[in-house]
């Protein structure tokens, strides 16, 4: 019985205290379901969330113009 209430806590990787990792399947499931807010979806990099600071998007776009580096 024991067993199995530390299975169930456990998460899939078999560590007490690894991460859960999702295959980008399952998160798309997760998000369409609405368990987990989309604008934290960790497919979509952080500069193009809703949330990161527009001054720094705009220093990081700039630099990479100026460097030559595409997105």
């Amino acid at each position: 019985y024991l067993q199995a209430k530390l299975a169930a806590l456990t998460p899939p990787q078999g560590y007490p205290n690894a991460p859960r990792y999702y295959s980008p399947e399952r998160l798309e499931f997760i998000y369409k379901k609405g368990d987990l807010d989309a604008k934290l979806d960790p497919r979509i990099p952080a500069i193009y969330r809703a949330n990161f600071p527009e001054e720094l998007r705009a220093k990081i776009r700039a630099y990479a113009k100026e460097h030559g580096i595409k997105e």
